[in-house]
């Protein structure tokens, strides 16, 4: 059976190969997109989005300004890309999985807004613990949603890397994971199309079970959506189903 294309949306600091190796492992086929793509090159034939983790999203997206001792960090030209991106991908209703930045970027896509520190507005400081990439810093504990079914209701070890948070939730999602401070480390959807975790599932995939079934999901969904696509297509005249390549696509400037 063909795997599914998800659209890998990247900064150029990632580890792109952590997140390229945890959606093959998923059963998916990455196409890699970087900052400074033109809108009108986003890849349309794929059956999924990832949104990678990265710079803050600014402010003024959400109709604020740095607020002062907030760490400035940025990737205007990024948040320009991955706002089309969403936009694509509610047009088509393809599934969305933002990881870190990217569930933050979903978060105020939907109306939502941050905290531009987490560490100055009451939450614990091991959000953000200066150690390594794959290191455990904290415990999350999935309450509802689809993110229970994956995560499972007992508290699990999660990495951090992050210094905004979720504020108020957008419209049309819901918050489903929290950590031990109380600050929401997940959210979805109603109809679990739309997924967001605050932490770096794709740098603890040998580290903690859950880790590789955040990918696992959104790839299936994806390839729901492909084998209903293909189906389409097949019925139509003169129409052939999409295959995608099996190796990772680069696609940027």
């Amino acid at each position: 059976m063909a795997r599914p294309a998800i659209l890998l949306s990247v900064g150029y600091a990632n580890h792109i190969p952590l997140y390229v190796e945890a959606i093959v492992k998923a059963g998916g086929t990455p196409i890699v997109v970087y900052p400074g793509l033109p809108k009108s090159k986003i890849p349309t034939q794929v059956d999924g989005v990832i949104l990678a983790g990265g710079d803050s999203v600014h402010p003024n997206r959400y109709g604020e300004e740095y607020k002062p001792n907030v760490p400035v960090t940025m990737d205007v030209v990024r948040d320009d890309l991955e706002w089309a991106i969403v936009d694509f991908a509610m047009k088509r209703h393809l599934p969305i999985l933002g990881i870190c930045r990217g569930c933050q970027l979903l978060n105020v896509y939907f109306g939502g807004t941050l905290h531009q520190q987490v560490a100055h507005v009451g939450y614990a400081d091991v959000h953000r613990p200066g150690k390594d990439k794959d290191y455990l810093a904290h415990m999350v504990v999935a309450r509802s949603g689809r993110m229970l079914s994956i995560m499972g209701s007992k508290p699990v070890f999660v990495n951090s890397i992050h210094d905004q948070g979720i504020h108020s939730v957008g419209i049309g999602l819901k918050p489903t994971v929290f950590a031990e401070d109380g600050l929401c480390e997940g959210l979805e959807s109603d109809d679990g199309n739309v997924l967001g975790v605050q932490w770096h599932p794709e740098a603890i995939l040998e580290k903690q079970s859950h880790a590789p079934s955040v990918f696992r999901y959104i790839v299936e969904v994806a390839k729901t959506q492909m084998i209903q696509k293909s189906t389409i297509l097949n019925v139509l005249p003169g129409s052939s189903p999409l295959v995608p390549q099996s190796s990772a696509i680069r696609t940027g400037p």
